[in-house]
């Protein structure tokens, strides 16, 4: 399996599973509906298939997230291609339509930024450049974009950096289903947590004791995932 090679990083999103070896590769298996596997139709996958390194222009990726019905990649370059449901935006391709193989977001959308971290969420995608600077895309109606508002987002938009995060850059950040979390150092939070109390912005939140010695990791809890899970009606269109 994964042709001899060693994975090195695997996502999950609601039901199918992305992994990505030492040698910049990404499989994928499990639910494919809306083309979230990238392999060129919507047939589900019992095991790992390889997403076709063509579609992907023959570069090598180095990091993968899963939303429930989407995937998102990024290469060494710093390139990133998203796949699968495109309702609300969250491909970041400026519509709503599926995409069955990997498609690559243009440079232009990050204004030339290479990108190191992505994260999806339900329905709706961080990415942090190699400056720091942080842009999201997507479903957007509790704030989980830190955008100021409730709009969706059918392109990647520009967060910021220093200027919105106490003058630190952001070094990670992990995505919920509506809830997003940075990595800048100290904890920020956007999205909900209940409709009285969500925020539409980074908001700084008190440092767990011995979060520091965790490094910068930004991590999202089940709980805040837990609440919408039940809300929503089962074999319903994702959200």
């Amino acid at each position: 399996m994964f042709a001899g090679s060693r994975v090195v990083m695997v996502s999950c999103g609601l039901y199918h599973t992305m992994a990505v070896t030492a040698e910049g590769h990404a499989w994928t298996c499990g639910s494919n509906n809306y083309g979230q596997l990238g392999v060129s139709d919507t047939a589900n996958r019992l095991g790992f298939t390889q997403v076709d390194a063509g579609h992907l222009e023959d570069a090598r990726i180095v990091m993968a997230a899963c939303g429930w019905n989407h995937s998102v990649v990024v290469s060494a370059e710093g390139r990133v291609w998203t796949f699968g449901l495109g309702d609300r935006g969250r491909l970041g391709h400026n519509d709503e339509q599926d995409r069955l193989v990997p498609t690559l977001l243009a440079a232009e959308v990050f204004e030339g930024s290479k990108i190191v971290t992505v994260a999806a969420g339900g329905a709706h995608n961080m990415a942090v450049g190699v400056n720091g600077r942080l842009w999201t895309w997507g479903w957007g109606s509790f704030g989980q974009l830190g955008l100021g508002d409730t709009n969706n987002r059918q392109v990647p938009k520009l967060v910021g950096a220093e200027e919105v995060f106490g003058g630190s850059k952001v070094r990670t950040v992990a995505c919920c289903n509506v809830y997003t979390r940075g990595g800048d150092g100290v904890e920020r939070a956007v999205g909900v947590g209940t409709r009285s109390t969500r925020s539409t912005g980074p908001q700084r939140r008190a440092t767990q004791a011995g979060a520091d010695a965790r490094g910068p990791e930004a991590l999202c809890p089940l709980t805040h995932l837990r609440r919408y899970l039940f809300l929503r009606p089962l074999g319903s269109r994702d959200r």
